[in-house]
């Protein structure tokens, strides 16, 4: 069986700092801003790997993408979402 982490945020923030792989983002509550999704093991989005658009609908987005040197997410306005994630 393999072992899941997750993060829950409501801003922006450092969710991995090392290689894993990034499985599934759940929107809880809707994105008045854009949510940038980077593979960064330090405080930025330099290097996107994806975007959910501003007011995104609640849901769960499935992304099974790994993730070099981490994972930081950058929210452009108010909202809940959980990462879940697999450390390689």
């Amino acid at each position: 069986m393999k072992a899941y982490e997750k993060t829950t945020l409501n801003g922006s923030g450092q969710v991995c700092s090392q290689a894993c792989v990034l499985r599934y983002i759940v929107v809880s509550q809707t994105a008045n801003g854009t949510i940038v999704i980077g593979d960064n093991a330090v405080g930025d989005t330099s290097n996107p790997v994806g975007t959910l658009a501003a007011n995104v609908p609640r849901g769960t987005y499935m992304y099974d993408c790994a993730m070099t040197n981490g994972i930081f997410i950058t929210m452009g306005g108010a909202s809940f979402i959980t990462v879940i994630y697999e450390l390689i």
